[in-house]
């Protein structure tokens, strides 16, 4: 990966913490955001990859809490 970040988004109603990444994989850019959600002693990582354009947020946007 070129280049990596700390980051604040929002995932599932909620700020969380994450981590975005952007580089090229075999010539093609490619964008992760990877989100760390916390709930008690646990910590879930989800990962949201997108290919030529940073569509990440996009795909989280699709998550709901209940």
């Amino acid at each position: 990966m070129d280049n990596v970040e700390k980051a604040t988004v929002s995932f599932a109603g909620a700020d969380h913490a994450a981590l975005k990444l952007t580089g090229e994989i075999q010539g093609i850019p490619l964008c992760e955001t990877i989100v760390l959600v916390k709930n008690g002693p646990y910590i879930f990582v989800i990962t949201a990859a997108t290919f030529y354009e940073d569509a990440t947020a996009d795909l989280l946007a699709l998550f709901q809490a209940r």
